[in-house]
C-alpha cells in the first residue's frame, strides 16, 4: 500500500503541486523583502553602530583625553595618547579604536564627559582588508563630521522623551488642576518635537494647532475660569481606584500585544507600507493625495463640518433684545418741533409731565 501510495504521487506530481499552490498563496500577499540598498529598514534611535568623534560647533574637538571610554572599554579597543597644549587644556594626539575588537555595548560613550566619543546609525562600513577596520583619529572625525546632523538628532530625541515623560507624570501627579493643564500643554509640544524628529512634520503640526491650540488651551480657561470643587471630585477616588486599575490594566495589556504583532509582522513590511515619494515631505505627499485622488473625500469632510458648525450655531443661537439701529436719514428730515417743546411756567407752578414724543434713533 505504501508503495502504491508513492507512485500515485510520484505519478500525480503531488510534491510539485503542493509546491505551487504554496507559491501562489505568498504570491498575493505583502513582501517581506526590501530592495537593498535602494530600500532600507528604520533603524532605531538606540541603534550602536560605527564609531566618531564629535566637534563643537566652532570646530573643535570635544574629546579632553580624559580616557573613560579607553578605561571603560571592556574588549581594551580603544588606545589613546595625549599631550597638553599651549594653552594648558588637554588633547589627543593619537585616537585608535580597533574594530575588530569592538563588541559595541556601548559604554565608551555613556562614559564620556563630554559626548566626544558616540556610535552613530552607520552600519555599511564593511571593509575588504582587516587592516581598514584600525580607526585612527583622523577617520573618527570625519565620521562625526559626516553623521553630525544624525547624531544630534539622537540627542535631541532623549531629551525631548525626558521631558515628555517627566511631563506626562506630572499631568497626573499635580495637584493644582491649572499646573496639570499646563504640563499636559509641555507633553504635547515635546510629542510634536519628537514628530518633527521622525520626519513627521504633518502629524507635530497637526498636534499642535489641534491639541496644543485648541483642546488644552480651551480646557486651560475652562478650569481657569469655573470655579469647580476639586477637593469634592478627589473624595470618591478610593471608591474608582479598583476600576480605574482594571481599565488601566487592560490597556496596557492592549499595547503589549500591539508590540507585539508589531515586532512578528517584522518593520520590513512596515517601511514598505510608508514609502514616500523620493524628495518629498510627508505634508506634501498628504496633499497630493488629498487633493487629487481623494478629492470629493476630502471636500465632502469638508461639507459635513461647515454644516455641523452651521448647526452648533443655530442651536446655540437665543433670540433676544435687538440692538437699536441708526437711521441717518430720519435723523436728518426730523423737525424741532417732533423732539423739543418749549414752555413757559410760572413762578413757583412748575412744570407738569409732558407726553413722551417718539424716539428717534
Amino acid at each position: 500500500m505504501a508503495r502504491l501510495d508513492r507512485f500515485a504521487r510520484q505519478a500525480l506530481l503531488a510534491e510539485i503541486g503542493a509546491g505551487l499552490w504554496l507559491t501562489l498563496r505568498y504570491f498575493f500577499k505583502p513582501k517581506a523583502t526590501l530592495n537593498y540598498p535602494y530600500e532600507k529598514n528604520p533603524i532605531s534611535t538606540r541603534f550602536k553602530g560605527e564609531h566618531a568623534l564629535r566637534r563643537y560647533p566652532n570646530g573643535e574637538e570635544r574629546c579632553i583625553a580624559c580616557k573613560l571610554c579607553e578605561a571603560v572599554c571592556p574588549a581594551q579597543a580603544i588606545t589613546i595618547e595625549a599631550e597638553p597644549r599651549a594653552d594648558g587644556s588637554r588633547r589627543t594626539t593619537r585616537y585608535d579604536i580597533d574594530m575588530t575588537k569592538c563588541i559595541y555595548c556601548g559604554l565608551c560613550e555613556e562614559a564620556c564627559p563630554v559626548d566626544a566619543i558616540v556610535e552613530g546609525p552607520n552600519f555599511e562600513f564593511a571593509t575588504e582588508t582587516r587592516e581598514e577596520l584600525m580607526y585612527d583619529k583622523q577617520k573618527l572625525l570625519a565620521n562625526g563630521d559626516r553623521w553630525e546632523s544624525e547624531l544630534a538628532k539622537q540627542i535631541f530625541f532623549y531629551m525631548f522623551a525626558a521631558v515628555l515623560l517627566v511631563s506626562a507624570c506630572m499631568v497626573i501627579t499635580a495637584r493644582n488642576p491649572v499646573h496639570s493643564v499646563l504640563f499636559l500643554i509641555l507633553a504635547f509640544l515635546n510629542a510634536a518635537a519628537l514628530f518633527v524628529l521622525a520626519g513627521a512634520a504633518f502629524l507635530a503640526m497637526v498636534l499642535v494647532i489641534v491639541y496644543v491650540g485648541a483642546v488644552a488651551v480651551l480646557f486651560l480657561f475652562v478650569v481657569m475660569m469655573l470655579d469647580v470643587d476639586f477637593i469634592a471630585l478627589r473624595e470618591g477616588f478610593q471608591n474608582f481606584l479598583p476600576l480605574g486599575l482594571t481599565v488601566g490594566f487592560i490597556l496596557m495589556a492592549e499595547i503589549g500585544l500591539s508590540l507585539a504583532g508589531f515586532e512578528a509582522s517584522g518593520t520590513m513590511r512596515l517601511a514598505a507600507a510608508t514609502h514616500r515619494v523620493a524628495g518629498m515631505s510627508d505634508a506634501a505627499a498628504i496633499g497630493n493625495l488629498l487633493y487629487t485622488r481623494y478629492l470629493y473625500v476630502f471636500e465632502l469632510a469638508g461639507l459635513l463640518l461647515v454644516i455641523a458648525m452651521i448647526g452648533a450655531i443655530v442651536l446655540t443661537l437665543t433670540e433676544g433684545v435687538q440692538p437699536r439701529r441708526q437711521d441717518l436719514a430720519r435723523q436728518h428730515n426730523r423737525a424741532i418741533a417732533d423732539t423739543l417743546t418749549l414752555v413757559k411756567p410760572a413762578i413757583g407752578a412748575g412744570i407738569a409731565p409732558l407726553p413722551a414724543k417718539e424716539d428717534v434713533p
